[in-house]
């Protein structure tokens, strides 16, 4: 037999019925056993509320603290608790309509403008530069460079709950600095 071809029998319509109504009890066993929010650390790449660049990330970490990091920034737009994000409205199907997601709980914290992070004159905007991320168990550390310096931030939620907690790391090039070729020093 053929992989496309018919099946041979055809399934009365009671037995359908039965079927759905089967894999729609299953779906809700499966729904009731899911993992609570943010038993880990959720990440998803996507169009987020409140202006957020539409390359946000929207990331939910253990204890129902999530927030939204926007990598054109470099820094955290807002933050929110309880629940993680309904992509429902950013996955939405045949009608091609797309909306941001949805928050499953109430923005806490809120912080817009430029950059967060300077290097320098305050007043000159940095270049910044978004290299990456990588999850932790509890965490999620994002790499980008400021002004060519390379950063590494590490975003956790705080002990309890309450609030975000960051540690940067920025690593400096070393240079050599030698003497100008052909000139022997001072005489």
């Amino acid at each position: 037999m053929a992989y496309n071809s018919p099946l041979p029998m055809k399934v009365p319509r009671t037995s359908r019925v039965a079927l759905f109504s089967a894999l729609l009890a299953f779906s809700s066993v499966l729904a009731a056993s899911a993992p609570a929010p943010n038993a880990e650390v959720l990440i998803e790449r996507t169009f987020l509320p409140f202006g957020a660049a539409p390359s946000s990330f929207a990331i939910g970490l253990p204890d129902g603290v999530n927030f939204c990091f926007d990598p054109v920034r470099d820094g955290v737009s807002y933050a929110w608790t309880g629940g993680f994000i309904d992509l429902a409205s950013v996955r939405s199907g045949m009608d091609k309509r797309i909306t941001e997601a949805r928050l499953l709980g109430p923005v806490v914290y809120r912080e817009d403008g430029p950059a967060p992070l300077r290097r320098g004159d305050s007043a000159r905007p940095p270049i910044i530069e978004f290299k990456g991320y990588a999850l932790q168990d509890d965490a999620v550390e994002v790499h980008y460079t400021l002004d060519g310096v390379s950063v590494r931030e590490e975003i956790r939620a705080r002990a309890g709950g309450d609030g975000l907690s960051a540690e940067l790391v920025l690593a400096y090039l070393r240079a050599t600095f030698g003497e100008k070729p052909g000139n022997a020093g001072p005489k």
